[in-house]
């Protein structure tokens, strides 16, 4: 299998940009690892969902966290609901969604709240491939905080 390296050298450059820019937040917003939310992420429940987004809103998943980046995409068979990440991160990364775009996300479906979600590890729109955790499930945005 060929690997494509650029995706990861353009993550590299955006995780320094963001970086140098002061964008980072502190280490106990609720969404670093360890955190209730992110020991929600299966790698045994990844799956693929395509579709396009039917609205983007500002949501504080669980008490005490931070505000972030919620999608609900509309796909052939469902509509559901995606958490991508703290919105302070798509500052960094200049994400620029929007209702009818086309989207596929792969994430990890869980339970939160009672409600299903998923919780993305990477989401591909508008010709753009953007990581937003490792194979592991470790959020990309742990790499910024600040000591």
């Amino acid at each position: 299998m060929k690997v494509n390296y650029s995706k990861y050298a353009v993550v590299f450059l955006f995780l320094v940009f963001c970086s140098n820019l002061g964008l980072t937040q502190s280490r106990n917003d609720g969404w670093e690892s360890g955190s209730e939310f992110n020991d929600l992420f299966n790698t045994k429940t990844i799956d693929t969902l395509s579709g396009e987004i039917v609205s983007i809103d500002s949501v504080q998943p669980g008490k005490g966290m931070c505000f972030g980046i919620q999608v609900v995409v509309k796909t052939k068979t469902e509509t559901a609901t995606a958490i991508l990440c703290p919105t302070w991160f798509t500052q960094c990364l200049n994400i620029c969604l929007k209702a009818n775009d086309k989207i596929v996300i792969e994430g990890s479906r869980v339970v939160y709240n009672g409600k299903p979600i998923i919780i993305a590890q990477r989401i591909i729109s508008n010709g753009i491939i953007l990581q937003m955790r490792n194979s592991k499930g470790v959020p990309l945005w742990d790499y910024l905080r600040r000591s």
